[in-house]
This record gives C-alpha cells, structure tokens and sequence, in this order.
C-alpha cells in the first residue's frame, strides 16, 4: 500500500525512461545487494537518486513489485513467448541482486513453459550464466529427444553457444549416452510452481527486526528499551506515522519514551507490526493471557492498529468472560468501542445465575455508577429476553416473570 500511494519514499531509481519511487529499508530488507548500495560506503548511500543501467524500465517495475508485494507482477501480455521473455529479464534482474526466492520462481516458470526447439538454446546459456540448475537439466531433457537433437544442434545458435562454453559440450555428450528413462532417476527432486510460496516482505523486516539491522528509533516502555523501524512502525499505525514523521516532538527524536504501557505489552505490539501474529502465550495461564489480550487490546486501539484490536476482541469474546472478568470486560468494551466484546457482556449477564453473582458484587456497582446508562441497557435487553422465553414457554411465564 505504501508503494502503492507513494507515501513517505525516500529513494528514486531512474530505469530506462522511468522513475521509480521507493523506501530504503524496504530495498535493504529484501536485496543484499540494496542494503550494500543503501547503506554501506558506496556512493548510493549518499544520494537520493540513483540510477540503474542494463534494466527495462518493465523488469525492474516487476522486481520491485515483488520486493513489496512478495510476487511478480501479473504480465499484461497474453502472449506466451513474451511473458517467458518476461521471466528471462527478471531471472537476471533477481540474481543481480540476490533475490534468490523470484530467482527461483523465475527458474521454475521456464522450467514448465518455455523449453521449445527456438528457445532451448538461449535458456541454456541463461541457465549456465546465472547456476540455475534446474533449468539446466530440463534443457538437456529436451535435448535428450532425438528428434529435438536433431533440429537444435543443426542451428547457428547451438554451435556459438558450445564454442562460449565447450564444458557444456561434454556435458551434452554424456547426457546423451544415458537412456532416456533414466533422466527422471538422477534428476534432482523440486517443486511445481505453485508448490513453491514467495517470501513475503513481512518475513524479510521482521529478520531485520529480530538482528537488530538498520534500526533508526527506540522506544523506553516500562525500563525496558526497544529498537524498530520508523518507516514500518508508520505502515502499521497512522498514531505511530503522526508522531514519526509528522510535526509532532517524536519526528525528530531518535528516542522515545512511551508511558502507561507495560514492556511486554508493547513487544507484544511490535510483534505484530512486524510478523502480522500474535507471540504464543502460555496457554496453561488462562489469566494471565487474558489479562495480556486486555492490555493489549487497549495499546491496539492507541496506536489505531484496527485489525490487532479486532484480533484482541475476538479473543477476548471467545475466552475471557466470565464470572470474575465480566465487569472489567463490559468496561473495556466501553471504553474502547468493543460492540462485539460488549454483546458478549451482556449475553453473559443475561443468564440469571451468572446475574445473580456479578450483580452482588462491589465491581458491579461501580460500573453502574460510572456507567448509568448500561442499567438501562441491561435492563431493555433482559426484558427483550424474558419476552423470547415466554413466547416458546407460554406455561411457565408467570414463575419466570416472579424469578427475573
């Protein structure tokens, strides 16, 4: 999205006749190569522009759609052939800059679609110049056929490719000496394309993360000290994007003190932001989870990171209520804007035995009295509930009406 929206960018790379825009750590999370450029002593470190020779503008567009995106971009041709001219492009690109995961990708996508009588030639010679061995042995399968044999090694093509790499010319000989269904034996075991799952950005900053690498804020919660991101504490939390890069004190600090918050639940926090999960909590403490979920729901709603408060409040709606937690869940349902979470509440309420329990209770009135209006509330939802029993149970209305 930030790629996308062009938002908070700090680089631009001059392909061809384009320009493109992007974000530092993003480049340095998933190229080796960027992060040496970026950040160490050559002469890109310094600049804001820079400029990349030998590149399609399109190629370098798909590489760094998938360096954000965690795939390639979708070819917009329907043209079999120049979609694996495609592949051949961005093969390159992705070992230049030591993207091993697309590489492979790319290698496995020419693997399944491309090796043909007018192109088996220049995989091979791509195969050997960038070690993809996989394609390597599927271009001397296809060689293996005599027939296809035949029309290769009478080409031009066939014959400059054995003089640049005579080793290969040996290697055709040998291949060729071992009967054909012996191929699929020594062949080396991959997956299919679709078997093989890209590495999506998250894995790549969340590594980044946990060695501590290019880290530009720190944050002090609860005496403990924490080091992160600016520009992925941004993408995650519009609260964090206002203080880190806007006019607030915090855009130019490079350390921040964060009050009101317990260091685990801010590890918690960034966890997230990073990973897009939870850490695993001691399940055989149901409390103490529940406690941490509460906490955490509350930083979640701070920081606007919706999708971590919904994930805090589901947890909460399926395990937390109960008969020493309602009150304090049915507040923080309130006090954070948890409608689920607050049904819930209710729900709970609604059984009489629980009622009776919870309503006796000096939690229970002092919610009442900072919250007046749930009185009513409950109220109108009890007798919404009285009136559904009397209706299935005409019989037993008059017992239930003297018990509510």
């Amino acid at each position: 999205m930030m790629l996308d929206k062009q938002d908070l960018t700090d680089v631009s790379i001059a392909v061809g006749e384009e320009s493109f825009s992007a974000h530092r750590l993003v480049l340095a999370a998933r190229s080796p190569v960027f992060k040496a450029e970026l950040y160490g002593p050559m002469a890109e470190s310094k600049m804001t522009s820079i400029t990349i020779e030998d590149m399609e503008a399109s190629t370098f567009k798909s590489m760094l759609h998938y360096m954000y995106h965690g795939s390639p971009s979708n070819s917009d041709t329907t043209d079999v052939s120049s979609a694996m001219a495609q592949y051949q492009h961005l093969l390159v690109a992705a070992d230049r800059y030591g993207l091993e995961t697309l590489k492979k990708n790319c290698e496995d996508n020419l693997c399944a679609n491309s090796i043909m009588i007018d192109s088996v030639v220049s995989l091979l010679e791509l195969a050997e110049d960038h070690v993809c061995s996989k394609l390597k042995a599927r271009c001397f399968d296809f060689l293996a056929d005599g027939d296809n044999f035949k029309m290769v090694a009478t080409s031009a093509g066939y014959l400059q490719l054995m003089q640049t790499f005579p080793n290969l010319l040996v290697e055709v000989q040998n291949r060729l000496k071992i009967p054909h269904e012996e191929l699929t034996i020594i062949e080396p075991q991959t997956s299919s394309v679709e078997e093989e799952q890209l590495l999506d950005l998250g894995h790549d900053l969340a590594m980044m993360y946990d060695n501590q690498d290019l880290t530009d804020v720190s944050f002090d919660v609860g005496g403990e000290r924490f080091s992160a991101h600016r520009l992925v504490l941004a993408a995650r939390s519009p609260v964090f994007k206002a203080e880190l890069y806007g006019l607030m004190a915090e855009s130019i600090m490079t350390s921040i003190t964060i009050d009101d918050m317990e260091a685990s639940t801010f590890r918690s926090l960034l966890h997230y932001m990073y990973r897009g999960l939870l850490p695993k909590a001691d399940r055989n403490d149901v409390s103490s989870t529940t406690s941490q979920c509460q906490h955490l729901l509350v930083a979640a709603d701070r920081y606007g990171v919706e999708e971590l408060k919904k994930i805090c409040e589901n947890m909460l709606f399926g395990s937390g209520i109960m008969i020493d937690s309602v009150v304090s869940m049915l507040e923080l349902a309130e006090a954070h804007d948890c409608l689920k979470l607050k049904t819930g509440c209710f729900d709970f309420l609604a059984d009489v035995e629980n009622f009776k329990v919870v309503a006796t209770s000096g939690e229970y009135c002092r919610l009442m009295q900072s919250y007046p209006y749930f009185l009513v509330e409950m109220r109108n939802r009890f007798m919404i509930a009285h009136e559904e029993s009397t209706t299935m149970n005409p019989g037993g209305a008059h017992k239930r009406s003297r018990v509510c």
